[in-house]
């Protein structure tokens, strides 16, 4: 009896290239960023997209506190930045509740 038979197929670390990126471009940068515990291939596939959007599905927790919001932003857009690799073709940020304008001006 031939035991390969018996194993699993690791279909999601097998996926081609443009199949994950195309996955990938289809989630939120929060989401895509949690693929990484899929397979060692995965671990990096995120930091590689072309195309970032940041929008409030990355610091929704902090949402009561305004200044706590702004620092979590930061931080965030620190660490992707950091962590990329590549270049990037289009950047989006959608921040409805933290009024950035205002504190642009104050």
């Amino acid at each position: 009896m031939d035991i390969t038979q018996f194993q699993p197929v690791d279909r999601v670390s097998n996926v081609a290239d443009n199949v994950a990126d195309s996955i990938l471009m289809h989630l939120t940068l929060h989401d895509a960023a949690k693929t990484s515990i899929l397979s060692k291939q995965w671990r990096y596939k995120w930091v590689k997209l072309p195309q970032l959007r940041f929008d409030e599905t990355l610091w929704q927790e902090y949402e009561g506190n305004l200044e706590s919001a702004r620092m979590k932003f930061l931080l965030i857009l620190y660490k992707v930045l950091l962590l990329r690799k590549g270049p990037i073709t289009k950047l989006s940020f959608v921040i409805p509740k933290l009024k950035i304008a205002q504190t642009l001006t104050t």
